[in-house]
């Protein structure tokens, strides 16, 4: 862990993973649009569901 630091990189637990997972069970990286837009519309309508969405 000191030798990672002292060569100035991140630990595994600071590097943010850009995956997400779609309320219809695909794992996709949400920066990638290619990917993650089909998956608008699904989060869309389960937020819209659940009331978290208005």
């Amino acid at each position: 862990m000191k030798a990672r630091r002292a060569r100035g990189e991140k630990l595994d637990s600071e590097t943010r993973s850009t995956l997400m997972r779609c309320v219809c069970g695909t794992t996709f990286d949400s920066r990638n649009p290619a990917e993650s837009y089909q998956h608008r519309a699904h989060i869309t309508a389960a937020q819209t569901a659940n009331g978290t969405r208005r």
